[in-house]
């Protein structure tokens, strides 16, 4: 299970990533944020979009989407 890290604010946080059903999941105080990737709608992540979960502020998206755009480009999970 690969594990992303996301640095904001002089802190750092690290998350699990999953994949289920085609997606990556990532699970944040037991919440599961389930990740799809479209690019000519979501241009400003990546193509990165939340398919299933709570909304994420912009800035915390685009953080995890360049993190989940690393880890696609590695084979993913």
């Amino acid at each position: 299970m690969p594990i992303i890290t996301i640095r904001y604010e002089g802190k750092i946080y690290q998350r699990v990533i999953n994949r289920k059903q085609g997606f990556y999941v990532m699970e944040s105080k037991g919440e599961e944020y389930w990740f799809g990737k479209d690019f000519s709608k979501y241009p400003s992540t990546k193509g990165w979009h939340i398919v299933k979960g709570k909304a994420l502020p912009e800035f915390m998206l685009q953080l995890i989407a360049g993190e989940l755009e690393k880890l696609a480009s590695h084979g993913g999970v």
